[in-house]
């Protein structure tokens, strides 16, 4: 009996010590770390995460692993969580003008999307930023008048928030009957950039 409590509790012991291991050993998910208006260089400068442009333009820079956005602002600054692609458009100086974050998940239920973005949204207002335009372009949120507006929408549905100089737009879109085995999922993007009287 003396030898099985000891094997218990040698077990339990070895379980612990995983558990606590596992936080220091297990990669954490890549954080991009990025202020609008900033010099890009200064981004790189922080990022472990490396960025490729795309066909189109040289300013338009994509990151090639997913990861947490964590917007730079003393007052206003959020993060998202650590599944996203980031893109990010810079001017012809060479400075972030806008950054869009997309859920690398290509497809959720409405129950996740609206859960998805309502903490977000959460997090920003509680952060100090206000809905734009509301009686427009109202916060999403959980309540079976926008559930029933998201299901029969057969466009991308936006929430649009100001701090400061900063307006963030979120395109919450339903997947067309075309995609097959998609009908009635939906994809989550965010595109933040400077507010219509500053741009």
């Amino acid at each position: 009996m003396k030898e099985m409590k000891s094997k218990v509790l040698y077990t339990g012991l070895l379980i612990v010590l995983l558990l606590a291991g596992s936080a220091c050993f297990w990669p954490k998910a890549p954080e991009i770390e990025i202020a609008i208006g900033e010099p890009w260089s200064n981004t790189l400068q922080r990022s472990a995460v490396e960025f490729t442009t795309t066909p189109d333009s040289d300013r338009i820079l994509l990151a090639r692993t997913n990861a947490s956005l964590r917007l730079l602002d003393p007052q206003y600054g959020f993060v998202t969580g650590p599944a996203w692609k980031v893109l990010v458009f810079l001017n012809e100086e060479g400075h972030v003008k806008t950054i869009g974050v997309f859920l690398a998940e290509t497809s959720m239920s409405l129950d996740k999307a609206i859960a998805t973005a309502t903490a977000l949204q959460e997090q920003m207002r509680k952060r100090g930023w206000v809905p734009f335009l509301p009686k427009a372009q109202p916060p999403i949120s959980d309540t079976a008048q926008w559930r029933e507006h998201l299901q029969q929408s057969d466009y991308s549905s936006l929430s649009l928030w100001q701090a400061g100089n900063n307006l963030t737009t979120f395109w919450l879109h339903r997947i067309e009957d075309s995609a097959p085995g998609l009908d009635g999922r939906y994809v989550l993007s965010l595109h933040i950039d400077p507010a219509p009287e500053v741009r």
